[in-house]
Formats: C-alpha cells, structure tokens, sequence
C-alpha cells in the first residue's frame, strides 16, 4: 500500500473516531445526530459497509426527531450503499 494512501486511511479512522466520540460525549446535543452520519459516512469510505449500514440504521432509531433532511440523507446513503440486502 503507498505511503499516501496510508495516511488517507489513518485520517479517515482518526475522523471516524472524532465523530464516534462527539456522540459519546455529547449524546444529546444538536450535532450529535449529524456526527453519527458522518461517521456512518467514514466507514463507507474505509470499506467497512456492514458498520456503516449498523450505523445508519441506528441514527432514525437513536435520533427519531433529528431533521428530516439528514434523516432522509441517512435512509438515501443507506440505499446506495445496499444496506439491508
């Protein structure tokens, strides 16, 4: 694997973890359901389909009054990724 890319995937976990920590930490706050989609994001793009597609699915269960525009992001990024099939 090249140095470059290397480091894209240390990034893209450190950024993983950033976001997975902002909903630990601050579980209710405002951000919080908008952190948990762009860490369900971070996964697909590190090819981890199934932690994505578990996180997705948890956001609309976790987050029910979260804006319907990030909620129906989720459900459209779930689609294209297969999730559920």
């Amino acid at each position: 694997m090249s140095t470059a890319k290397t480091r894209i995937l240390l990034d893209a976990d450190q950024i993983a973890r950033t976001f997975a920590e902002v909903i630990k930490k601050y579980p209710k706050s405002g951000r919080a359901p908008d952190a948990m989609l762009k860490l369900a994001q971070s996964f697909m793009g590190m090819g981890q389909k199934t932690e994505g597609c578990t996180t997705l699915g948890a956001l609309k269960v976790k987050y029910p009054t979260a804006q319907k525009k990030l909620l129906d992001l989720a459900v459209k990024r779930a689609g294209e990724a297969g999730c559920g099939k």
